[in-house]
């Protein structure tokens, strides 16, 4: 025993390279891994101080980053389930669902990224963990407590041998292995028969590891703008890392990881190499690949693949993949996916969802009710041709609407250079029924240079209730059904844009440009601290419900003037002129236009303070964004009720005007993990008009966001309007006409089969009131038993209401097999249960059965859910 310095420290470098590289590098990574961390302002260190409250000055170690520019705030979101000091932004709870059975995880952020099946062919076959495995220790740091039957050092070649229990601890690594060999000429160690690594919890074993280093000219440095260049040790540290690895019955076990490779061959210069027979678990997943060829970062071809979340032996379920090949992150192939249980293998390809870059060909189906259609099965065949197309055909059997015809079409060729279609992506979807009911559906964009983007969209509905009755999910969360080509040319200091929206349907509210073209420079400096900016907008516009179209043109020219702060108070004065020029006025055929200037000047400041520790944060910092806008325009030159009505550019009257509004915004720092994000946004805005040539309004509107804990949460949405009256409105109520004309003038104005009118819920000439609070809360993230909502909603306009609703909803967890949910939505107004949800599911081991019962007005519809555990969804 005892304590031997080695002299070659590319020795000691290459055993760490070694252990670093088997324990936490990843070979490739095809899931949505997180490179960038997001945050406030600047990434660099700093520290902040505070006030106690004995008057003590203290510092809070973690930077929550200073503003990026004067008088400026960048908030930006980071996808959820990053980890570190970046800001995270959650999205609250968007339904109630019976809680699914799964073991809670010690780090809750993991179970807010839903898992897909490129997320499971990833994460196993990927060496690297998200947990804490082995730790690499100080590559300069001496071998201790060597020990060996026979040691001996061949001077003439450098070669160092030792042989029979050999056992030393580097760091907290201890080493365990027959025969350690290192040859210095060739830069190659060979660690031999039963190797054995520790290291507190995780060990790797195998019965042998060979590792070479690279050639010194085999490392070429590249000049680089921002960044120096590397330094003598630097490159030879370079060198040591970037070796080749050779590895046979390999092991590895950590607290979260057991993996086998029978062998692994891998080059750390050009990430490049292969395994053979990988299998093992890792987190919930367990895995096996006959064959795995790396090919490069984030690219890779497997063969034999098979994947589980089920731990028996054999195991309940399989997906099984004959080959699957993964470029720049990203599917591009594979073949023959199907479906295990237990010892048969079924005929069916597993059901998969598209988006996750190139699609996957296999069946997809649904099977439910809807209150529109009746009962329903919905299959789908995709079939991939040439790695870049995907398509099939679709049928849908209903019981109230016949049978339904169509295909799936989707191609991606943003990646594939040689191709004529290069950098274009798409897809098209299309149904048509014995009923005569159906759609078809067509996206396309190109992009033939970074700065040109081409973007076409064809979208047609047999009736205005035909994709609401055949897929009412999607139909609640989509816009009226649009038909336009728009070509986008971005430069730095300019955008121009090219615009064509026709009407296929008499029903949609919508106006249509034939064409319109757009000229935007962006602010710019003109001289010192003066500012200039330009908007135009040409082009034929029509609006098929109103029966009236007309040529328009709309130009607005904006300077600022960046005035010298007075204090910690930014003051920007600003002028605006606008000239609009219509080529028909109402009802006549002559042209109408006038010019219209406005000037301001609004105040801004902000206010930032850092508090000590708070119930569980380490430290909470309130960021305070006011600002204060006093305008005034001049009277229309022309009669607003001359000029057509196509979109808010038309509306330029007479108007003095204060707005004023106030951000303040919380971020908070976990003490226990270190995470940062934001606890709370509470943002006030208020408008109101001095005079105004037509009608005067004053608005207000209040946003509350809060989430102290990524469970639980509460958001809240509240707008008022109050408009002058329209004065023929007013002699209405003047001259007691209510009972009769005024009713009638009501009932027409208001009727809902009535399409001018049909979704003007915000008229401007009327009061209208909106209200949506949300509270809700998830502890089954923490290992807890319950989910829910409680919500208000009050959509109200000149008396008239649309909704008053109160939404509550409970999701249990009864045990780990049974778990139960509802939710309601009641409509005050009317006294009625407008919808009711409820909803059971059992466990059965690695499977999930859910049935899903919802009673709406239109009707009742039945949805059975049968999904793989580790997948809600599939």
């Amino acid at each position: 025993m005892g304590y031997l310095k080695v002299s070659e420290a590319g020795m000691v470098m290459i055993l760490v390279v070694i252990f670093a590289f088997l324990f936490s590098i990843e070979f490739y990574c095809v899931g949505d891994g997180i490179n960038d961390m997001d945050v406030i302002g600047s990434t660099k260190d700093e520290s902040l101080t505070y006030t106690s409250n004995d008057g003590v000055e203290k510092k809070v170690k973690k930077n929550f980053a200073s503003r990026k520019k004067e008088g400026q705030e960048e908030i930006k979101e980071e996808k959820v389930g990053a980890t570190g000091g970046g800001v995270k932004k959650y999205p609250p709870l968007e339904k109630i669902r019976a809680p699914i059975s799964t073991k809670p995880s010690l780090n809750p952020m993991l179970n807010l990224k839903p898992r897909s099946l490129r997320d499971a062919f990833s994460q196993p076959l990927t060496i690297g963990s998200e947990a804490e495995g082995f730790v690499p220790p100080d590559w300069k740091q001496p071998f201790k407590d060597i020990e060996a039957d026979k040691m001996k050092r061949e001077l003439d070649t450098g070669k160092t041998i030792l042989e029979g229990n050999v056992k030393l601890k580097f760091g907290e690594l201890y080493f365990r292995s027959d025969k350690f060999t290192y040859t210095e000429d060739i830069g190659e160690i060979k660690v031999e028969g039963d190797v054995l690594i520790t290291q507190k919890d995780s060990e790797l074993k195998a019965n042998r590891i060979v590792y070479t280093t690279p050639p010194k000219e085999s490392i070429v440095q590249y000049p680089q703008i921002f960044k120096p260049l590397m330094s003598e040790e630097e490159m030879e540290k370079k060198r040591l890392t970037t070796g080749r690895i050779y590895a046979e019955q390999l092991k590895i076990k950590d607290p979260i990881r057991n993996f086998y490779a029978g062998v692994l061959d891998f080059n750390l210069l050009n990430n490049t190499g292969y395994m053979e027979d990988a299998k093992g678990q890792i987190g919930p997943f367990y895995f096996h690949a006959g064959k795995l060829e790396i090919r490069g970062k984030d690219s890779f071809y497997a063969e034999d693949v098979w994947l589980t979340t089920c731990d028996r032996d054999p195991p309940h379920y399989r997906i099984k993949v004959k080959s699957l090949e993964v470029e720049g992150s990203k599917f591009k192939r594979a073949e023959y996916l199907r479906l295990q249980i237990g010892k048969v293998t079924t005929p069916l390809f597993l059901p998969l969802w598209l988006g996750e870059g190139s699609s996957l060909g296999g069946f997809d189906f649904d099977v439910g009710r809807e209150s529109g259609i009746g009962s329903y099965i919905n299959v789908g065949y995709q079939h991939e041709i040439g790695g870049n197309i995907s398509l099939g055909p679709r049928i849908m059997l209903t019981e109230d609407e016949g049978v339904g015809f169509g295909g799936d079409v989707y191609w991606d060729y943003m990646d594939e250079p040689p191709s004529f279609f290069y950098r274009t992506k798409g897809e098209a979807h299309g149904l048509y029924t014995t009923e005569e009911r159906g759609y078809i559906h067509i996206k396309h964009r190109f992009e033939p240079s970074d700065d040109l983007l081409v973007l076409t969209q064809l979208e047609h509905w047999s009736d205005s209730e035909f994709y609401k009755d055949f897929f009412y999910k999607e139909y609640r969360d989509r816009t009226e059904p649009r038909t336009f080509l728009n070509v986008t040319y971005r430069q730095p200091e300019y955008i121009i844009t090219g615009t064509t929206s026709v009407g296929t349907h008499g029903w949609v509210n919508e106006t249509e440009r034939l064409p319109e073209f757009t000229f935007h420079w962006l602010e710019h400096p003109l001289t010192d601290n003066i500012y200039l900016s330009f908007d135009t907008f040409t082009g034929y516009n029509r609006r098929e419900v109103y029966k009236y179209d007309s040529f328009r043109t709309v130009n607005v020219l904006r300077l600022t003037y960046d005035l010298k702060s007075i204090g910690p108070i930014k003051v920007t004065p600003f002028a605006e002129t606008q000239v609009n020029w219509y080529s028909e006025r109402v009802n006549e055929d002559e042209s109408i236009g006038g010019l219209s200037e406005k000037v301001g000047v609004t105040l801004q400041t902000r206010l930032i303070r850092v508090f000590g520790s708070f119930l569980d944060f380490s430290a909470i910092k309130h960021i305070i964004l006011p600002s204060l806008t006093l305008s005034y325009r001049t009277p229309s030159a022309y009669n607003i009720d001359d000029r057509y009505y196509f979109d808010p550019l038309d509306v330029v009257t007479g108007q003095a005007r204060i707005e004023s509004k106030i951000d303040n915004i919380f971020y908070g720092k976990d003490a226990e993990t270190q995470e940062v994000w934001q606890i709370a946004r509470i943002s006030l805005y208020q408008g109101n008009d001095f005079w105004n040539e037509y009608h005067k309004s004053d608005d207000y509107e209040l946003e509350i966001d809060i989430r102290p804990r990524i469970w639980y949460g509460m958001q809240l949405v509240a707008e008022k309007h109050i408009g002058e009256e329209v004065k023929w409105y007013e002699l209405v109520n003047g001259y007691g006409l209510k009972t009769r004309l005024k009713d009638k003038i009501k009932d027409w104005f208001w009727d809902k089969d009535s399409l001018p009118f049909e979704r003007n819920y915000d008229l401007i000439f009327g009061d209208y009131s909106r209200i949506l609070g949300l509270f809700y809360f998830d502890n089954t993230f923490i290992g807890g038993k319950y989910n829910g909502r409680l919500g208000y909603m009050l959509a109200e306009t000149e008396e008239e209401v649309f909704n008053k609703d109160i939404l509550y909803g409970l999701g249990y967890k009864i045990s780990d097999k049974w778990s139960v949910a509802f939710e309601h939505i009641y409509d005050l107004e009317n006294g009625d249960l407008r919808r009711q949800t409820y909803e059971i599911r059992r466990n059965l081991h690695c499977w999930d059965i859910g049935i899903r019962w919802t009673g709406r007005e239109r009707g009742t519809d039945i949805n059975i859910e049968f999904s793989l555990t580790a997948f809600p969804g599939t």
